[in-house]
C-alpha cells in the first residue's frame, strides 16, 4: 500500500499531485512552531489533504492539522502547532513544521514514532517508516527498517519520495538512488539524468528531462511499461502508473487500463491539471476544476461527486479532493466506512491486496497469489475453482464453487479455520474472518479480543472485515458492527463522504 513527495517540474501547466502511498502537499501557513499536545478543533477551511492507508489527515488554511480514519497506533491523533506539510502513510502521520522540524504521530515499526530534530524541506511517508530531505540536502529516514528501507544513502538530493518499503531520492546532480525492499528490482534505479522521481508499491518511474518517463520494478500488470511519450508529470501507483502530458492528457498503463474484465480502456480525453493514481483507479483533475476517475468501473472510488475542486488525490480503495473553497469530500470505499455512515456493499472482483501480498481470481476460477514478505501461508493458495478470494493482513480467504468457504495462511488464532456449509460471500481481516450464509446470516471465526467474531443475528446482504472490527449491511439497509471501535477518529467538520 504505498508514498511520494516528488519535485515540482518546471514545465508543468499547473499544480501536480503524484500519488503512489502517500503524498506531500506543501502550503504556506502563518504561525510558529510545532506542538506534542493534540490539536485543538479549528473551523478554518483545508489548504491541502494527504491520504493514507486507512486514515487521512488536512491541512487547514490556518496551518493546523486535522485527521480522521483509523487510529489503533494514534495516526490520526494530530498534535496542535501550526504545519506547513502533512502526509499520511500506514500506521504513521507526518507534518512539517513551518520552522522546519518535523513531527510525527502513529506508529513506526516496533515503537512509536519519533521524528528526528533537524530542520527539514520535505517529508514522505511510507509503511510505518518516513524519510525527510533536510535544508542542507540530505535524507535521514527513521520508522521501521526490515528490509533497509529507513537507511538512505549519503550526499545531497532535491527529492524524497517514500513507498511502500523502499524509499527514492532525487540527487542534486539529477541522479536517482532508491534503497530498502528491491524484490522486484524497484530500488535498481537506471542511470541518466532526472527531474522527478516517485516510489510507489513494488516499483518505481522516474521522469527525464527531456519528457521521456522510465519505471522500474514490479510489472505484473504492466505497471513498469511506461509508453514513449512527452509528460511532465508521472505518478506510480500500486499496480499503474500515469503520466500527464505537456498538452494536459493523461496517459495511464497498468492493471485500470488492461483490456478485459471490467476494466475501462483508458482514461478520459481532455485537458488536465494533475493526475494521483490509486490501487486500481486513477483521478485527473481537469483544468476547470473537475474531478474525473477511471479504472474499475464497479468501485466506487471511480466515481466523484461534481463540483469544482483544486487538488485530489486517490488511494487504494477511495480518492479525497480539497474543494476550491477548502472543503474536503472523500468517495468510495474503505474497510472503516461505517465511521461516516455510508453503507457499503463489496462487489465481486478478481484482484484483492492486503497488507503485504495480494491475490488474484484468473478468468478460470482459480487463486494466484504474489509471494507475501513475511511469509506464513497466505500466499499458497489451494488448488480448485474459486468465485471469489478475500486477502486479510497475513491471511486469505476464498469461496468455492460449491459455496464452501476455504482459508489459509496465519492461523494460531483460528482466522483460517473455516466453518462447514455454504457460504454466499467471505471477508478475511486482520485475525478473523467472517462469511455470509445463503439465508442472510453472518458466522465470524478467529480472535475475538475485541467482539470482533461475534456477530449479531439477523439477516444480512453483506458483510465487511476489518482489523478488529466487522460490519455487515442488513436487508433493511442498516448497518450493523460490532468489535472494538474506540480506536477511530471521526471525521472533523469540512470532511464529508458520499
Amino acid at each position: 500500500m504505498r508514498g511520494v513527495a516528488d519535485r515540482p517540474v518546471r514545465r508543468a501547466p499547473a499544480p501536480v499531485v503524484a500519488l503512489g502511498l502517500v503524498v506531500v502537499l506543501v502550503v504556506a501557513a502563518l504561525g510558529c512552531g510545532t506542538g506534542g499536545e493534540r490539536a485543538e478543533p479549528s473551523d478554518a477551511p483545508f489548504a491541502a489533504v494527504s491520504v493514507g492507508s486507512a486514515h487521512s489527515c488536512g491541512l487547514r488554511t490556518d496551518g493546523t492539522v486535522a485527521c480522521w480514519g483509523l487510529d489503533d497506533e494514534g495516526q490520526a491523533s494530530a498534535p496542535g502547532g501550526r504545519f506547513a506539510a502533512v502526509s499520511a502513510g500506514v500506521g504513521l502521520s507526518c507534518g512539517l513544521g513551518i520552522d522546519g522540524s518535523v513531527a510525527c504521530w502513529g506508529r513506526s515499526g516496533s515503537g512509536r514514532a519519533a521524528a528526528p530534530e533537524g530542520e527539514f524541506g520535505a517529508v514522505s511517508v511510507g509503511e510505518f517508516y518516513a524519510c525527510g530531505l533536510r535544508t542542507g540536502g540530505t535524507i535521514t529516514c527513521w520508522g521501521s527498517n526490515r528490509v533497509g528501507q529507513a537507511v538512505a544513502p549519503g550526499g545531497s538530493f532535491s527529492a524524497v519520495s517514500a513507498g511502500r518499503w523502499h524509499g527514492c531520492g532525487l540527487r542534486i546532480d539529477a541522479t536517482v538512488a532508491c534503497w530498502g525492499w528491491n524484490e522486484h528490482g524497484q530500488a535498481d534505479a537506471p542511470g541518466g539524468a532526472f527531474v522527478a522521481v516517485s516510489a510507489g508499491y513494488s516499483h518505481s518511474c522516474g521522469l527525464r528531462d527531456g519528457g521521456g518517463v522510465v519505471c522500474w520494478g514490479g510489472d505484473h500488470f504492466g505497471q513498469a511499461a511506461a509508453p514513449v511519450d512527452r509528460f511532465v508529470a508521472v505518478s506510480a501507483g500500486e499496480s499503474q502508473s500515469c503520466g500527464l502530458r505537456e498538452g494536459g492528457a493523461i496517459i495511464c498503463w497498468g492493471l485500470s487500463i488492461s483490456t478485459g474484465g471490467s476494466r475501462r480502456t483508458a482514461p478520459p480525453g481532455g485537458e488536465f491539471g494533475s493526475v494521483s493514481v490509486g490501487g486500481r483507479h486513477a483521478c485527473g483533475l481537469r483544468v476547470d476544476g473537475v474531478v474525473v476517475c477511471w479504472g474499475w468501473e464497479d468501485s466506487p472510488q471511480a466515481d466523484p461527486p461534481g463540483g469544482e475542486f483544486s487538488v485530489v488525490q486517490a488511494r487504494w480503495d477511495h480518492a479525497c479532493g480539497q474543494r476550491s473553497g477548502g472543503g474536503v469530500v472523500c468517495w468510495g470505499r474503505s474497510e472503516y466506512e461505517y465511521l461516516r455512515g455510508v453503507p457499503r456493499v463489496l462487489p465481486s472482483e478478481p484482484v484483492d491486496v492486503g497488507v503485504d501480498h495480494e491475490c488474484r481470481l484468473t478468468p478460470v476460477g482459480f487463486v494466484v497469489c504474489s509471494r507475501a514478505w513475511l511469509d506464513y501461508g497466505q500466499s499458497d493458495a489451494p488448488e480448485g475453482v474459486f468465485t471469489s478470494v478475500s486477502v486479510g493482513v497475513q491471511h486469505t480467504c476464498g469461496l468455492r464453487v460449491d459455496g464452501r468457504a476455504v482459508c489459509w495462511g496465519r492461523n494460531e488464532d483460528g482466522r483460517a479455520d473455516a466453518p462447514g456449509g455454504s457460504f454466499a460471500a467471505v471477508s478475511a481481516g486482520g485475525d478473523h474472518s467472517c462469511g455470509l450464509r445463503a439465508d442472510g446470516g453472518v458466522v465470524c471465526w478467529g480472535s475475538d479480543e475485541d467482539g470482533q467474531a461475534d456477530a449479531p443475528g439477523g439477516g444480512f446482504v453483506s458483510v465487511s472485515v476489518g482489523v478488529g472490527f466487522s460490519c455487515g449491511l442488513r436487508v433493511d439497509a442498516t448497518i450493523a458492527c460490532w468489535g472494538g471501535d474506540d480506536e477511530f477518529v471521526e471525521a472533523p467538520d469540512g470532511v464529508r463522504w458520499v
